[in-house]
């Protein structure tokens, strides 16, 4: 390719033509209407390279030796979560790598790694991994039918302005779910609606609001008055089986002695396991539903959330059922460890 200001490759090529059939610089640069000192940059030129093609121009000296690069990299596998500029400081103090946060961003995405938002996962304990492959075998081979006859249950919040703030970090395809790569979930903070819904196969149950922080006896009226009601309403009364997490007020004395009273079968269930439970999914739903809506108070914010949740497609309800298989699958895939669920 001939750049901007350079004579045409055909310009050249008569040039050398010339030269070689004996004529003087002086005689090349009157015929052919050049300059005397082109006519001989371009000779001087093919004499040194043997071609009158442009070469492959070098590109500006790399900054870093391949030790550096591997001193950045191992800087970011040690804090996934570390800025470019704050790593761009400490190479400089620490190591005598004096580089740029652009530069330090290119050196990353050459070996593959890219700032990407923390996906919100629990850390699991050993021990919780274990049980969690357990119960993702046992209940593997459960059949639509059983699925359908479980009513799912939790509490979530929502904010009220704004979501929750995204965390960056830098990691490799296919390190979304490693424990260096995940944001860990927290409890309920303040600035939000609280919720606690159920739902199974056969649509959504009751949404109740929740307006102070909830003991278990707040969450055993939950059950009572809305529990029962629900089943019937799903016409799933007489064969249902309830799902909760390990929440100590799900777990509460008075509340297993309800269930008891009642003959309420409950799903047994394994601690650090909302990727198990398809109402997280719901819940994502409702949130996204959500966007772009600008509440001004919590009453409004209560009255979306009452719309979208009352409005939830029974396709996509379904579509949640069916992943059970799949989520038990992936829960034994990772070892019990984190899934995309």
């Amino acid at each position: 390719m001939v750049k901007k200001g350079e004579h045409s490759l055909d310009m050249r090529s008569l040039v050398i033509k010339l030269r070689e059939e004996g004529l003087s610089m002086g005689k090349i640069a009157e015929r052919i209407k050049l300059k005397k000192s082109s006519v001989q940059y371009i000779i001087e030129k093919y004499r040194k390279t043997k071609t009158v093609k442009n070469q492959r121009r070098k590109g500006r000296k790399r900054l870093t030796t391949p030790n550096d690069d591997r001193t950045i990299v191992r800087l970011f596998k040690t804090d996934r979560r570390k800025s470019a500029p704050k790593a761009a400081a400490e190479l400089g103090e620490h190591h005598g790598i004096l580089v740029s946060p652009q530069t330090i961003r290119r050196r990353l995405h050459e070996q593959g790694f890219h700032g990407r938002t923390a996906r919100k996962k629990p850390f699991i304990s050993d021990v919780n991994k274990k049980k969690r492959i357990k119960w993702a075998r046992d209940h593997l081979q459960k059949d639509l039918e059983f699925w359908k006859r479980v009513i799912w249950s939790d509490e979530s919040k929502f904010n009220f302005f704004a979501p929750d703030g995204n965390m960056k970090v830098w990691r490799k395809k296919g390190e979304a779910l490693k424990k260096e790569c995940l944001r860990p979930t927290v409890k309920h903070g303040g600035g939000n609606v609280m919720v606690w819904g159920c739902f199974s196969w056969f649509g959504v149950g009751p949404l109740v609001f929740i307006d102070e922080l909830m003991c278990k006896e707040d969450y055993l009226n939950i059950l009572k008055q809305n529990v029962k009601q629900a089943a019937r309403e799903m016409q799933i009364w007489d064969q249902f089986i309830f799902q909760q997490d390990n929440d100590p007020k799900h777990t509460a004395k008075i509340v297993k002695k309800w269930f008891l009273d009642n003959n309420i079968c409950r799903l047994d269930w394994v601690a650090q396991s909302p990727d198990l439970n398809p109402i997280e999914h719901l819940w994502s739903d409702i949130e996204r539903r959500l966007n772009g809506r600008s509440p001004r108070n919590k009453t409004e914010l209560k009255e979306l959330l009452r719309e979208a949740w009352f409005s939830t497609d029974l396709n996509f309800i379904h579509k949640l059922i069916n992943s059970m298989p799949n989520r038990c699958r992936r829960v034994i895939h990772y070892k019990g460890g984190p899934t995309e669920y």
